[in-house]
């Protein structure tokens, strides 16, 4: 087995090799760099990047996130978190139930949710568009899809709790593409 030592002096010689290759990443938009952006400018962003997203499910409605706080506000809407548990561990939109626990209620008694409209998000809104689709297409259930996901409710000022129920000013993002909470937000992923 042949080991390399790598001097010092050569770590030092590769140094701005390796950073001007992460600049150029950087400016050819390989690599994100949302930490300059202002909030509007993040927002536009996000919803842009769901705008992208919803053409894979174009028989799915979007509902704005300020008519979706409206809703919640009201207690008319029942919010489905389509993210995975590590995501949810973070926050949540208050009252929100997993996916797993959305589907055991409704297998459950189909007409638990009737006089609610059913309103599904994960971080940018794309895999619950998946749900949405699917619950449409096997099922014939409407659930819509909140435009632009928990960011876009950021965005508009909704708010999030944490697993233990109190006010959160934290939220899982997924990953670094999508890291395009509002200010004041403190993204993890």
């Amino acid at each position: 087995m042949m080991t390399m030592a790598v001097s010092r002096r050569t770590l030092l010689l590769l140094l701005p090799a390796v950073v001007l290759l992460a600049v150029a990443a950087l400016k050819l938009g390989w690599l994100p760099d949302h930490g300059a952006l202002s909030d509007a400018e993040r927002r536009a962003k996000a919803l842009a990047m769901y705008d992208h997203y919803a053409r894979e499910f174009p028989g799915v409605a979007a509902i704005e996130p300020e008519e979706a706080i409206l809703l919640h506000e009201r207690g008319q809407a029942v919010f489905v978190d389509v993210r995975e548990p590590r995501e949810m561990a973070v926050s949540t939109i208050p009252g929100a139930l997993s996916e797993d626990g959305f589907l055991a209620a409704l297998a459950h008694d189909p007409e638990a949710f009737s006089g609610k409209i059913v309103i599904g998000y994960c971080t940018i809104s794309y895999r619950s568009g998946v749900l949405a689709e699917r619950l449409a297409e096997r099922h014939g259930f409407t659930m819509l899809n909140l435009r632009a996901g928990i960011l876009g409710w950021l965005h508009v000022g909704g708010s999030l709790v944490g697993p233990d129920g109190k006010p959160s000013n934290r939220v899982h993002v997924y990953g670094a593409s999508w890291d395009l909470a509002p200010r004041g937000i403190e993204s993890i992923y």
